[in-house]
């Protein structure tokens, strides 16, 4: 059974299908940049972004656009409560070029292997798509922590110490954050799993609840491993003159509450999503070789 997904409106004209890709990746990207969730060096990242997720297939798509389109929206969630916690945050809260490639440059980069080696192996090919997707959970899942547990999770606490900090503290954690993390990589899995039933492709889960189950635990662990890397390798200061998060030494009442001064807030989501993917592919690989190997005992004994 083939692994490649295939479009509900199929097209002969390979040509026809790279056009239409193109056309709605410039569109969506467009979007963005009109309605000021993307700057310009944004929308172009997100423009070769779209590109690559929507000629690799739909739920390479669907996994993209997913996560695009409820973190741009709870990103304007609360924010006026937002910009009171953390200097800088802007309601518009537009994404950059490198903030679009540390959110989704592993995946773009794994839908462009699809791209240029389409008859890869099954088991590797299966890998690749299961990265694909882990790797929008775990930035949907921490992006879903972040926004809601700085706007609606109250009282903080640092992931190492569980001292409480000030919302919006690189590394802090809530309940509802925590929640939120796992209910958005489940929500980037299911949505991905019920495309690919829509489209009679392969399944990259077995079955819907298992979906949402290890979509969650995608979403729950990169979020975990970016706010520890968050807690000790991101600095956080606090302004107690202005009573909020800032991002530089603004007067002399800044105070240094966690971490040092090594990672920026992009790095550390490229990192995460860089290490959980690359744990979930390892263990999909192994499993392929030890089924493989099961095999060849069996049909040798």
């Amino acid at each position: 059974v083939s692994t490649q997904s295939t479009w509900d409106i199929k097209l002969e004209n390979k040509g026809m299908n790279e056009f239409i890709a193109i056309l709605l990746s410039f569109c969506l990207s467009y979007h963005g940049y009109y309605k000021q969730t993307l700057s310009l060096s944004g929308a172009i990242a997100a423009f070769f972004a779209g590109t690559s997720a929507l000629i690799s297939g739909l739920e390479y798509s669907v996994a993209l656009l997913t996560f695009y389109g409820s973190s741009s929206f709870l990103t304007k969630l609360g924010a006026n409560k937002k910009k009171l916690m953390e200097e800088g945050f802007k309601k518009c809260g537009k994404r950059d070029a490198f903030q679009v490639v540390c959110t989704g440059g592993l995946g773009t980069l794994l839908g462009m292997l699809v791209i240029i080696f389409p008859n890869m192996n099954s088991a590797l090919l299966s890998t690749l798509r299961l990265c694909y997707v882990s790797q929008f959970c775990v930035v949907c899942g921490d992006t879903w922590a972040s926004e809601l547990g700085t706007a609606f999770g109250g009282q903080a606490r640092l992931i190492t110490t569980f001292r409480k900090v000030p919302s919006g503290t690189n590394g802090g954690v809530t309940f509802l954050g925590i929640c939120a993390s796992f209910l958005g990589g489940s929500f980037v899995a299911l949505c991905t799993h019920l495309s690919i039933n829509y489209n009679n492709s392969a399944p990259i889960f077995p079955t819907w609840y298992l979906a949402i189950f290890l979509g969650g635990l995608f979403g729950f662990f990169g979020s975990l491993i970016d706010s520890v890397l968050g807690a000790t390798l991101q600095q956080s200061l606090y302004s107690v003159e202005a009573a909020k998060i800032v991002k530089s030494f603004v007067d002399p009442s800044v105070k240094v509450i966690s971490g040092i001064d090594f990672l920026s807030n992009c790095q550390i989501n490229l990192i995460s999503s860089f290490l959980l993917s690359g744990i979930v592919g390892g263990a999909q690989l192994a499993y392929f070789s030890q089924k493989k190997a099961n095999l060849i005992i069996k049909f040798t004994i």
